[in-house]
């Protein structure tokens, strides 16, 4: 699934690439290229600078 199929099933606004491919989810901490995570607690901010994620909601 790309980006822009992700955003437009959330209706969400995007902020990158739409034609990038994300293979699954994963925690914000664990997740690795490829891979959409969240950030739906501001404990867990610190890990936006360290995430391998390709995309991340916010």
């Amino acid at each position: 699934m790309t980006l822009k199929e992700i955003a437009e099933y959330l209706g969400g606004e995007l902020h990158g690439p739409e034609s990038l491919d994300i293979s699954g989810p994963a925690r914000i901490e664990q997740a690795k290229e490829g891979q959409i995570t969240f950030l739906a607690n501001l404990k867990y901010q610190q890990h936006l600078q360290t995430t391998q994620a390709s995309a991340i909601l916010v």
